[in-house]
């Protein structure tokens, strides 16, 4: 602790990630509270999926790789309550600025097995020349990936213990660039494409600014 590590990596050996790995699996075994109930309902299984993120663990050639890869370990295990975050003397991951689009998101529940988001509030002053989003509007596509796709690309970014929580945290957090979401899964705007009520389909490109600057209606 406070000492550099040898190369100036904390990143450790491929046996070392090895014995991590089967470390916080046992543990986990040992110590996790399960719920077949929600495994049920939610058709996962806990170790299984943690299973799954090994390789990612293990094979990590950088700092940031590991982190991301723990930060998705944790996350298989479908508990909100329990996140990774950077630690003194830890894994140093990229430094993310507190930035946020200026646009509020909502989920619709109303088909689980197909998700919906639509928007909730714009900033007055959303920085952008595009035809402005209105409350209401369907959101269709998120840079490029329609809605299934993106939900699937950033499931295992998000911390969650029910489907109704995922997608509650995935309209959350799409404004947002999240410190434990690997950056390449961003671009350097949120470009969205929505639909109005009346079917009109139009694409808008919201910059990323300052959240102390932002003011989104509640």
């Amino acid at each position: 602790i406070g000492e550099e590590p040898a190369g100036g990596s904390r990143v450790g050996t491929r046996e070392g990630r090895e014995a991590l790995f089967d470390q916080i699996l046992d543990m986990t075994e040992d110590c996790e509270a399960f719920s077949p109930l929600k495994e049920a309902a939610m058709g996962y299984s806990p170790l299984d999926d943690m299973r799954a993120v090994r390789s990612e663990v293990v094979d990590a050639e950088t700092e940031a790789d590991l982190y991301y890869a723990l930060v998705k370990l944790s996350n298989a295990r479908r508990d909100h309550h329990l996140t990774v975050t950077a630690a003194d003397a830890g894994l140093r991951p990229p430094q993310v600025p507190d930035v946020a689009a200026p646009i509020r998101v909502l989920p619709d529940y109303s088909d689980l097995e197909s998700p919906s988001f639509f928007v909730a509030a714009v900033d007055e002053q959303d920085g952008t020349d595009d035809p402005r989003p209105r409350p209401g509007d369907l959101i269709v596509a998120v840079n490029g990936r329609p809605i299934p796709e993106y939900v699937e690309t950033f499931t295992p970014w998000v911390i969650h213990s029910s489907i109704h929580g995922l997608y509650w945290d995935i309209a959350r957090d799409l404004p947002l660039r999240s410190a434990n979401v690997p950056p390449s899964l961003y671009e350097d705007t949120l470009s969205l494409e929505l639909e109005r009520p009346s079917g009109e389909r139009y694409t808008v490109s919201l910059p990323y600014l300052d959240q102390a600057e932002i003011e989104v209606p509640q």
